[in-house]
């Protein structure tokens, strides 16, 4: 991760791990939805696990990532 800051990073793991939250309540969505159709998906659905940040939540996050500071900046340090 070279050229990003400190701070840069700390937002690219921030952002992921917001992705993998995002994805963990859509899940819950889809299982509920499953659930309230299905009487028989109560019994059936057990993984109510949470998402862990898996590598696709980094590189989703990395898409939008900035630096802050120049190659200029870098350059003079």
């Amino acid at each position: 991760m070279q050229g990003f800051s400190e701070d840069d990073i700390t937002e690219i793991y921030q952002r992921a791990y917001k992705y993998a939250i995002q994805e963990n309540i859509e899940k819950d969505f889809e299982r509920e939805i499953r659930r309230r159709d299905n009487l028989k998906a109560l019994e059936e659905d057990v993984d109510d696990k949470v998402s862990k940040i898996k590598p696709a939540h980094f590189e989703e996050s990395i898409k939008y990532a900035r630096r802050s500071i120049s190659d200029a900046n870098i350059n003079k340090y």
